[in-house]
């Protein structure tokens, strides 16, 4: 029912191509005729509030179960537009729809016996000839291109850095009175897990869960970031309360900050120590190793 309307832009690629609008870049025409007010009011909201999957802890397993086409992690200018000849061939000829099904596609360039040749007589250039393409090597490069239109992030031809941290450093982190904060929920399994609301608009998010391994754990890595926050509340409970919260980094360090907290956050000493934690984890994005020391 989406797909059919989908704007008419969008549509080159064939109604069966848009899956979901959600996980690819296309949009609904909220005045089409036919669209039911449930699934008009549904859409609203979700443009509204920037509704999208973000590439934070997707697996390559779940990066090849998205739409390939209108990608959502799609480059603002595309190596291979969706509607050449060979997407054409991709879409009604070999039936792709998904990531992982163009790189399955692309990765018979390397086939053993392939001469790459139009008429190459190997296994798999011969099936795909009798299905009806042309010249089964270049639509196979230009999958290749297809694949090259995905930005990195959600691209699971590249390895997704380690996330695990070495057991030295754990013991070190222990003994220094440093506890783990483990990630809160489980890792994604399809890409509708991915799916977050208040996103940044036209912003590809970075990949923020990325934790490299420490070499020595005597050589403090250039890229750990200790710091110290609290949160304060006076006349707390009372209309008069006051309440603030303050990350610090060291003596008259410029990331010092001071924050003020005012309604609609309630006002109280819990809400100042949070706050400050979130500050620090907000000012910190890009550090391998955020260490917060926090009364």
């Amino acid at each position: 029912i989406l797909a059919k309307a989908a704007v008419k832009k969008f549509k080159n690629v064939g109604e069966k191509a848009l899956i979901n609008p959600f996980l690819q870049g296309w949009k609904v025409n909220l005045s089409a005729a036919g669209l039911p007010r449930n699934l008009k009011r549904m859409m609203k909201v979700g443009y509204k509030f920037h509704t999208r999957p973000v590439a934070t802890g997707a697996t390559k397993a779940v990066k090849n179960q998205m739409p390939i086409w209108h990608h959502t992690g799609a480059k603002p200018k595309l190596v291979s537009i969706y509607g050449d000849s060979w997407g054409v061939c991709q879409r009604e000829t070999h039936n792709i729809m998904y990531v992982g099904e163009m790189v399955e596609h692309a990765s018979r360039l390397n086939a053993a016996g392939c001469s790459m040749r139009k008429n190459c007589k190997c296994s798999n250039c011969k099936t795909d000839r009798a299905k009806g393409c042309e010249n089964p090597t270049k639509c196979r490069r230009n999958a290749v291109k297809k694949l090259d239109n995905i930005q990195p992030e959600w691209d699971p031809r590249i390895d997704t850095p380690n996330t695990t941290v070495d057991d030295d450093y754990e013991l070190l982190l222990e003994e220094e009175g440093y506890t783990r904060v483990m990630v809160p929920i489980p890792p994604p399994e399809h890409p509708l897990d991915l799916v977050r609301i208040f996103t940044s608009p036209n912003t590809a998010p970075p990949d923020t869960t990325t934790v490299a391994t420490a070499p020595n754990v005597a050589e403090q890595d250039r890229d750990t970031v200790e710091v110290y926050t609290d949160g304060s509340c006076h006349d707390n409970g009372t209309e008069q309360a006051k309440c603030g919260s303050g990350v610090w980094y060291g003596e008259r360090h410029e990331r010092n900050l001071a924050v003020r907290i005012g309604p609609p956050l309630p006002l109280t000493n819990n809400t100042g120590e949070l706050v400050a934690v979130l500050r620090a984890i907000q000012e910190n994005k890009t550090a391998s190793r955020l260490l917060i020391s926090s009364d």
